[in-house]
């Protein structure tokens, strides 16, 4: 099989690219790959300790307890695993010593050394655990946001610690969350419940968007956003209520607008609350085109919420936040914590994992007046030199360690008391994390293709295992080509140099370059060692980009993906809008190649939603009442999205 390559090389539209031999990787059933095992027990004997390797031998017997991995079967592909590094979090990092403090930060967050966490959710002004509640803009009817400064707490402790740890690993992901909105703008002027006044929908969308370019001022790049944290939680210090209708009039009407005018691609992570509600979801994610997903916590509920949202919306979801309790058991903890959020959450389509505070004092604070006193970090800060590591460290640390951000689940079944996740990374290798559920020592076996291992775990413990196949006769391919054959047609092509043990390839596509579907299977002309040359048509390519990739089979099932290449069909017949703004008519025309109907919004500077309604391709449509100004236009057909801005002056 191939070596993956997640660099994206572009091609013109009319161009052909030569690849030259990249070689498909193929395995053979009789080699032995050494697989790398990381466990952590119940007794805190072991707590994510290496142990002997292991390899893999030709399968052959039977056990009960049999685990069978099937990568022709894939589901979400990971955006990471971490914590909240709250303001207190921050706080008691700061206090340590230099030296400590960088060793507790390369641990947590190093790519290739420690835990290697890959994914960091913060708090937009103050959380529960901070030291005080606060937020950016204090100043009261300051809907422009003139006085919005990151100056205080979070620019003493937080983004000093954010900045030190983006230098160790610069890819990593943050989504920010607001736990309040600056009270002025709330019903009922309190940093505990209360909800979002109508009027100040615009102003607090404004905040978002100053908030964003202010941490990127700083450096700091915020992949995504929440609305609110726990919008049904009224009784945290800070909360704030938001129901699912007021969520969705607030993204559509204010805060997705104020993202778009300012040019900033953060994605929205709606709900962000316990499993026990999938109405909220569903509807905020089927109400809004700019949700992009959705967070869930598990105070309550099942975790199979998130594949009942997923399914009904086919977005993303998200695990967002579990904490661990002071006077919890490690044992307990680690069993319930990797069963339910670890294993449970990720087989149930979670891109991300992220337990709660990434770290405390002795006394589980900082925390706010009402905030959470019991809630124990990843991380203890002792003193200015020493810190413990709490369950949670290794609750995240079990699936850190081995899943890359950007792997792929595969599909693997449960087995009586074992449960586990397995995924294929970026660079090739595979991944499992296996929880025994049991009450006494369990062995068991994992099959890969036609070979196999066999482990014991004793009762509640983890273990992570990591392998990284071993090649032998590379199927070689001399060229990978993807190019207009039409207008409305790409033509792929690709020619191997040898090819042994290989079933047949997989062409597949993609709007985005993560996500892709099967849009053709070819199969292999037989083990040539001169090779072979194959091709296939898309007849429908979708409108705008357009990436393809080759993912080649084994004859024992094992697979893996090639390089992907890039083209755009931009040249279909498309929506254009004509603008005629400067007599009093003010008109507005959508040209189409064929008539249909478009549903035209138009919204004001603010965000405000100022024109709503279907209107037939090819006719004029009067907008006499605007006033002067710039205005943002979405449009939406059967076959297109667009969003683009005009200014009527006088």
């Amino acid at each position: 099989m191939f070596k993956i390559n997640r660099l994206i090389k572009l091609i013109t539209p009319f161009l052909f690219v030569l690849l030259i031999t990249t070689s498909f990787k193929s395995y053979s059933p009789n080699i032995s790959e050494t697989v790398s095992v990381w466990l952590t027990t119940a007794n805190q004997t072991n707590k994510l300790t290496p142990q002997t390797s292991l390899s893999f031998a030709p399968d052959a017997g039977s056990i009960p307890l049999t685990i069978t991995l099937d990568e022709s079967s894939t589901y979400q592909i990971a955006a990471g695993f971490g914590y909240t590094l709250t303001q207190g979090s921050a706080e008691v990092i700061s206090g340590l010593a230099a030296t400590q403090q960088n060793d507790l930060l390369n641990d947590i967050y190093h790519p290739t050394s420690g835990i290697s966490s890959s994914f960091i959710r913060i708090a937009i002004g103050s959380s529960d655990l901070s030291s005080s509640v606060y937020t950016y803009n204090q100043t009261s009817g300051d809907v422009n946001m003139t006085n919005f400064s990151l100056n205080g707490p979070d620019m003493t402790y937080l983004i000093p610690i954010l900045k030190k740890i983006l230098v160790i690993n610069p890819n990593i992901k943050i989504l920010a969350v607001p736990w309040t909105a600056p009270l002025w703008m709330k019903s009922n002027n309190n940093s505990v419940g209360g909800s979002l006044l109508v009027a100040n929908y615009a102003a607090y969308a404004n905040y978002f968007v100053k908030y964003i370019q202010a941490m990127k001022a700083q450096g700091i790049n915020i992949w995504a956003i929440t609305p609110q944290n726990e919008p049904g939680n009224s009784n945290n210090n800070p909360s704030m209520l938001m129901t699912s209708a007021q969520q969705i009039t607030f993204l559509n009407s204010n805060l997705g607008p104020a993202l778009t005018a300012a040019n900033l691609t953060t994605k929205i992570i709606v709900y962000d609350h316990n499993c026990d509600n999938t109405a909220y979801p569903i509807a905020v994610l089927n109400g809004s085109t700019y949700a992009s997903g959705a967070g869930f916590h598990l105070y309550s509920g099942d975790i199979g919420a998130l594949t009942t949202v997923h399914t009904a919306t086919n977005k993303d979801v998200y695990f967002t936040e579990q904490y661990t309790a002071a006077a919890g058991d490690f044992g307990g903890d680690l069993k319930w914590h990797v069963q339910n959020v670890v294993i449970g959450a990720s087989r149930n389509w979670a891109k991300t994992v992220i337990e709660w505070n990434l770290a405390n004092n002795s006394a589980y604070g900082p925390h706010t007046n009402g905030g959470c006193t019991d809630c124990k970090g990843a991380i203890t800060i002792n003193n200015s030199t020493t810190y413990t590591r709490n369950v949670a460290y290794y609750i995240i640390g079990h699936i850190s360690k081995v899943v890359q951000d950007g792997a792929v689940r595969i599909w693997s079944n449960n087995s009586g008391a074992i449960q586990n996740v397995t995924f294929k990374n970026p660079d090739g290798s595979f991944a499992m994390v296996a929880l025994n559920t049991g009450n006494s020592s369990n062995t068991f076996k994992v099959k890969w293709g036609t070979q196999s291992f066999s482990y014991t775990l004793s009762a509640g413990a983890v273990a992570s295992f990591k392998w990284m196949p071993t090649t032998t006769v590379p199927v070689k391919l001399t060229s990978f080509d993807v190019a207009k054959q039409s207008d409305i047609s790409a033509i792929i092509k690709f020619q191997t140099a040898s090819e042994i043990g290989n079933d047949h390839f997989v062409v597949e596509r993609s709007t985005d370059g993560i996500n892709f579907t099967t849009i053709a299977k070819l199969y292999s002309k037989g083990d040539e060692v001169t090779g072979a040359t194959y091709s296939f048509v898309d007849q429908k390519p979708n409108i705008g980009t357009n990436f393809y990739r080759l993912r080649q089979i084994d004859k024992d099932g094992k697979s893996t993906y090639g390089e992907i290449r890039k083209i755009i069909f931009d040249n279909k017949p498309t929506l254009s809008l004509v603008v005629d703004m400067l007599n009093k008519n003010r008109s507005i025309q959508l040209l189409s190649a064929k008539e249909q109907l478009a549903l035209f919004k138009v919204f004001d500077a603010s965000g405000k939603l100022v024109y709503n309604n279907n209107i037939k391709t090819n006719s004029k449509v009067y907008l006499s009442s605007l006033v002067s100004g710039i205005y943002i236009y979405h449009i939406t057909t059967n076959d297109e999205n667009k969003i683009g801005k005009f200014m009527i002056s006088r």
